[in-house]
């Protein structure tokens, strides 16, 4: 190429430094070439961009050329530089700079950044994760808040970049803004051992950590070796379960290094020795006592402490309060039986046997559920028990309480007795008085022996008083007997609602009658050998609370031999039975029709639809005719003489009892035989169509309208169906109960026909109802409710039988609690303040 040029190297370089020395023969002025630079703007040669002019005004450069120099310095400064110490270094404007070191961050990739003004370079964090790496090594752990003011950054960049950088240029870990590395985390390791052995109590990890010196703040303690290691200790407690501090604590339990275990939450430390010297206590305790308190295992610290008696003593009988040992309930038993034989004159006090924490709740528990002999009582009605407790404590024999019950319904007796001649002998003039103690006649507790009682009892009108109790007794006889009807005309003022009522109804009136008080009174004189010194009163008036149903009985039952015979009050009897028999008789006819919808698609469930409405509330109307006629062939004949209700008979709720039957069909004509005859197979017919003709025979016979249903009155009649069923299920918290109540509810709203259900027919029931339903509707979801608590109490009623006690309280309490939801969804927020019983 030389030769091609005529030209050689060292020619080339002589002629460049004789151009170089050359003298310019002319030069430009400063304000030449900024008029120049400004000439070749206007003329688009130069954009207005491109060429930057210096803080001194006596340079110009490109962006390029500023950029460059940027990187340059950026470089120089070791990868961070502040943005404002470009102008200095590189006599640019800020504002261009600033502009060029935001195209250099965009163009770098990600490795050079803009952070809190300054520009800084991947290379200087990867040199400052070497250097923080030595002083790791060395230290042991470092604080990253320490790191961001050592090198002047924000604590959330270094915690990026050290995070990003952990296993790779810095050999540790990372927790809770600390790094510290293994062999640190050992040493802290070996200290929890050493402490946690040394403890001999419940102990706080984190009070722990502050003892031994590894709980001081974060800095508190330097970051060398010899700094405790406080921050560290306490950052890695941080978090749930005790952080890596519990990890640890689990690893030397693990380890078999500790004995104990973390508690609340990983927070706490309990040795085992501490757990070990608490259970011999309980054990100890309950062993020398035979029951133990759960505020006693409280006391000894031990947490959940029903949980832990349950494990402990799982044949014991856990009650609210406290343990008792199946030993304890031997003796208790033991007393029991001898009191129900007749041993110690046929009763016991219990209480010195019981522990003295039991409430009377886990008492009455204790004793109703865990002594067989009153858990067997508890099974029957209250006549045929052959033990009873009173006032909490006290187990009384029947054969006792019966031989108190004859005093009592004797002095009743005399009661009555004395009412009746004082009322004849006090005559017309002492009604006004009587008006103002309405009454009185059954109120007057303690003035039932007072001879002046006749004149507060007598009214304006003497009979209609008198037949007014004569008739609330005939209801409480007909109800079993618990004196409701003999509050006021009887004296029983306890025994109509409420037992404890009877001192302020019958002790406060001056009239004759047998009061509660009057009763209390008497019984520590009728039975000197019972132990009256201690809470005697209070046993005294529970005693008297049995005995008051029965005297308040006896004492209507003499009232009512002279006045239960006259016409008006049997005229009144059969208006109340005619009444009942139509209410009954209308209900059949729905039974029927309910049924009968069912026969279509399932003859067997409509057949035992049928059979139950026939043998219940069938039965029932048979049985309302039969004691219409009664009313008024029978008793009408015995006058005066026929004691109890008129009507009632002694079979269950008042009904008549086969001998009772055959008595009413021997006194009444022929052709009333015929007709209730004629009933009494109603039951047993094999459709409610059928039972309908022979009720209509019977009630033709003896003069009782069997009313048809038309759309009024049947519209009526479910009305009044569901405000029964509703009344009822309001009252009732037992489960397979309420069930029985739920499903006929939940029919009548969804078809609207009203059924009676026996248990059998619930499933079906059930099913019809779910495809009835509509679906998403809030009664679809209510079907599905009910067929849930159907299996949940077909589950707990087997379970039941299958004597698993402790299974079945928590099956009826989950049971109870679907309850509430499944009676607001079929109304119950709406049901009426009273109601009768549902049919079932």
């Amino acid at each position: 190429m030389e030769a091609a040029l005529g030209l050689d190297l060292n020619s080339l370089l002589s002629q460049l430094t004789a151009t170089q020395q050359t003298k310019s023969s002319a030069k430009l002025s400063e304000r030449n070439v900024v008029e120049l630079i400004n000439k070749l703007r206007q003329l688009g040669i130069l954009s207005e961009g491109e060429i930057l002019h210096t803080l001194n005004g006596k340079e110009y450069l490109t962006v390029e050329r500023l950029r460059t120099e940027i990187q340059n310095a950026l470089r120089q400064a070791g990868g961070r530089l502040g943005l404002v110490e470009l102008p200095t270094i590189v006599g640019v404007d800020l504002v261009h700079c600033e502009r060029q070191a935001a195209a250099i961050v965009a163009e770098s990739g990600g490795t050079v950044m803009e952070v809190g003004g300054e520009l800084i370079t991947t290379a200087y964090f990867d040199a400052i994760a070497a250097e923080i790496n030595d002083q790791l090594q060395e230290s042991g752990q470092l604080n990253i808040g320490e790191l961001a003011a050592q090198y002047g950054l924000a604590t959330e960049l270094v915690l990026s970049f050290v995070t990003a950088r952990l296993g790779t240029a810095i050999q540790g870990r990372l927790e809770g803004g600390l790094l510290y590395t293994q062999s640190y985390l050992r040493a802290i390791k070996a200290q929890l051992r050493g402490a946690l052995r040394a403890t001999a109590s419940p102990v706080l990890l984190a009070a722990l950590l502050k003892d031994v010196g590894l709980g001081a703040p974060a800095g508190a303690g330097g970051t060398g070796a010899d700094g405790g290691g406080g921050g560290l200790a306490t950052s890695l407690f941080g978090g749930g379960g005790g952080g890596v501090i519990g990890t640890l604590v689990e690893e030397l339990v693990a380890e078999g290094s500790l004995r104990g275990s973390l508690k609340a939450g990983g927070t706490g430390w309990t040795p085992a020795i501490y757990a070990e010297v608490q259970q011999d206590a309980v054990a100890s305790f309950f062993s020398q006592n035979g029951w133990v308190g759960y505020d006693t295992v409280k006391r000894l610290g031990i947490p959940n402490e029903r949980q832990h008696l349950k494990a402990a003593f799982p044949d014991a009988v856990h009650l609210d309060t406290c343990v008792v040992s199946p030993s304890l309930l031997a003796a208790l038993e033991a007393a029991v039986e001898d009191a129900a034989a007749g041993g110690g004159g046929g009763w016991v006090d219990v209480g010195p046997l019981l522990p003295p924490a039991l409430g009377p709740a886990d008492v009455a528990t204790l004793l109703s559920k865990h002594v067989a002999v009153l858990r067997e009582a508890e099974r029957k009605p209250p006549k045929e028990r052959k033990v009873h407790v009173v006032g909490g404590t006290w187990v009384v024999s029947s054969a006792l309480l019966s031989a108190l019950q004859e005093k009592a319904d004797a002095e009743a007796r005399a009661l009555a007795q004395q009412a009746l001649k004082e009322r004849k002998a006090s005559g017309a003039a002492a009604s006004a008085p009587a008006a103002g103690s309405g009454s009185a006649a059954g109120g007057g507790g303690g003035g039932g022996k007072k001879k002046g009682g006749a004149a507060a009892a007598a009214d304006d009108d003497e009979d209609d008083d008198w037949s007014m109790g004569g008739k609330k007794g005939g209801k409480g006889g007909k109800k079993g007997g618990k004196a409701g009807g003999g509050g006021k005309a009887g004296g029983g003022g306890g025994g109509g609602k409420d037992s404890k009522d009877a001192p302020g109804k019958g002790g406060a009136g001056s009239g004759p009658g047998i009061t509660l008080h009057s009763l209390a009174s008497s019984l520590p004189a009728w039975c000197p050998d019972l132990d009256w010194d201690e809470g005697g009163q209070s046993k005294a008036r529970a005693l008297g609370e049995l005995l008051l149903p029965g005297a308040v009985a006896a004492f209507e039952e003499a009232l009512q031999v002279a006045f239960t015979a006259g016409a008006e009050e049997r005229r009144r009897a059969k208006d109340a039975l005619a009444k009942a028999f139509e209410e009954a008789y209308s209900r059949l006819l729905l039974y029927g029709a309910g049924a009968d919808a069912f026969a279509p698609t399932d003859e067997a469930t409509a057949a035992t639809l049928h059979r139950h409405a026939l043998r219940t509330t069938g039965a029932e109307a048979t049985d309302l005719l039969h004691r219409w006629a009664r009313v008024e062939y029978v008793q009408a004949a015995e006058g005066a003489e026929q004691a109890g209700p008129l009507g009632a008979g002694s079979g269950p709720g008042g009904s008549l009892t086969a001998g009772e039957i055959k008595q009413v069909l021997k006194a009444v004509p022929p052709d009333v035989a015929e007709g209730l005859a004629a009933a009494s197979d109603a039951a047993a017919a094999a459709s409610v169509k059928e039972a309908e003709a022979l009720l209509d025979k019977a009630a033709a016979g003896v003069g009782v309208r069997a009313r048809k249903l038309d759309k009024k009155s049947e519209k009526a009649a479910l009305a009044a169906v569901r405000e029964k069923l509703l009344s009822s299920l309001a009252a009732e918290s037992d489960p397979p109960a309420a069930l029985a109540l739920l499903v006929p509810l939940a029919h009548l709203r969804i078809t609207g026909k009203a059924v009676t259900l026996p248990g059998k027919a619930l499933g079906p029931v059930l099913a019809r109802l779910a495809a009835a339903a509509e679906e998403g509707s809030e009664l679809a979801g209510a079907v599905r409710g009910l067929q849930a608590l159907h299996e949940g109490v077909v589950d707990y009623l087997k379970a039941q039988s299958g004597g698993s006690g402790g299974d079945t309280g928590a099956m009826l309490e989950a049971l109870q609690g679907q309850l509430p939801a499944l009676k607001a969804a079929l109304g119950l927020q709406v049901a009426g303040a009273e109601g009768g019983a549902g049919e079932q």
